[in-house]
Formats: C-alpha cells, structure tokens, sequence
C-alpha cells in the first residue's frame, strides 16, 4: 500500500466519523466515488475496514419505544456472510 501510518490513521478516522455503512454504500454503489475515494490502494484499504468493523459488530441495538431491539434478519446475514 502507498499509505503511511499517518495517512491510514486519518483516513480511518476520517471513515470512523462517516460510519460503516456510508462507506459500505458508498464502495457498493458508487465505487468510492463520494467518500472514499483516492487511489486503488486507498479503495482496498477502506474494503478491508468495511469487513474489519462488520466482523467486529455481531448485532446493534436499537432503541424503540419500549426500550431495546435486536434487528434479528440483520444479525442473521451478518452471521451467514461468515460463512
């Protein structure tokens, strides 16, 4: 990769603020184009962060009226996209 710690470290950040699934949309539907962008090593490193962070959150939960829920058909796909 043409990134140096510095660089990656503020891109990261930089993806950390705009979330997980911006950049996943992002990647997916228009090629990095709008947040990701850069060069080809660049569109590599933000797909591995984008698998990194969807392996390190299982399930989110989401505050309702009555409390907390669990989306179970995403933590569903999220378990079946392992395998």
């Amino acid at each position: 990769m043409d990134h140096d710690r510095r660089s990656r470290k503020a891109l990261i950040k930089h993806w950390e603020e705009l979330g997980v699934e911006l950049i996943k949309d992002d990647l997916r539907y228009t090629g990095g184009i709008m947040h990701v962008g850069g060069t080809r090593d660049t569109l590599a490193l933000a797909r591995t962060w984008v698998r990194w962070k969807e392996r390190k959150e299982v399930f989110t939960l989401k505050p309702t009226f009555y409390g907390v829920s669990v989306d179970l058909k995403e933590l569903g796909r999220r378990v079946w996209s392992w395998f």
